[in-house]
């Protein structure tokens, strides 16, 4: 194994949309051999990179989302067989040990502010160079359109996403004065701005709790949804009834999300 290599385990098993942080959410088991591979590139990490003064944030945020994450989704899912349970919980041990280690190797741990909200520099070690972990978040990426919903309301209003990090997308209004009309405090303070994936519980899996992204964190205004990127919602007719009245104040969203639930609506225009 070489540091390419581990970093690249490590972090599709943090980021991707089939890894392990994922698969805990979704309240499934890894499997064994899978948590030993993560365990040994972390392992393999912690003496690698010992004599660095920097690691790479998208590094760090992968070790919080994997130490953090993993260990209480897979606490709160369906739980396995005896015999599977007490093998995982002894991996999940390891994990959380093999993290520590690589902690402790360095002096530069951030803090956790630093890890809930963060762009990446342009340059990076050709030595660690892997995808980004910022280059999309719950579907997005950085420049899409695409709209917030008030669900007490149902009003809707275009924005555009202008910044990602682990478990976050901020978005700016598209239309200030539209905006205000119909959430005057959604512009006073970035938090209102930043929206995240909602914390649901493991029978989340079967349907009935709204998984749309949600500006948790906000300071003041009401509750503000993001579309999904995963799935359509009825938001999308009314999107396309505007669309089709004032494409210039209503603009279909862009990215992902045009490409699965409106690129059948551009066409018909």
């Amino acid at each position: 194994m070489n540091r390419s290599e581990a970093l690249k385990i490590v972090l599709a098993e943090a980021f991707s949309e089939h890894g392990l942080v994922m698969l805990a959410h979704d309240g499934k088991e890894p499997g064994h051999q899978r948590m030993e591979n993560l365990i040994s590139s972390i392992n393999f990490l912690a003496d690698d990179l010992s004599t660095e003064n920097h690691l790479g944030r998208s590094l760090v945020s992968a070790l919080f989302a994997l130490g953090n994450r993993v260990p209480q989704d897979l606490e709160l899912g369906n739980p396995p067989s005896s015999n599977s349970r007490s093998s995982l919980n002894q991996q999940l041990g390891d994990l959380v040990v093999a993290i520590t280690d690589l902690i402790e190797n360095w002096d530069n741990w951030p803090d956790h502010n630093e890890l809930a909200a963060y762009t990446f520099d342009e340059t990076s070690d050709e030595r660690t160079s892997v995808t980004r972990a910022d280059e999309e978040s719950e579907g997005y990426r950085i420049g899409d359109i695409t709209y917030c919903i008030i669900p007490d309301t149902n009003e809707i209003f275009p924005v555009r996403v202008i910044r990602l990090g682990f478990n976050l997308i901020e978005v700016e209004s598209l239309d200030t004065k539209l905006c205000e009309a119909i959430c005057e405090t959604f512009m006073q303070n970035s938090a209102n701005r930043c929206f995240n994936a909602p914390r649901l519980p493991a029978a989340a899996r079967f349907g009935g709790f709204d998984e749309r992204p949600v500006n948790s964190s906000r300071k003041s205004g009401p509750e503000v949804r993001l579309l999904p990127v995963h799935y359509g919602t009825k938001t999308g007719a009314l999107i396309r009834e505007r669309h089709a009245g004032d494409p210039d104040s209503w603009p279909l969203p862009t990215g992902q999300v045009f490409e699965r639930w409106f690129k059948d609506a551009e066409s018909e225009g």
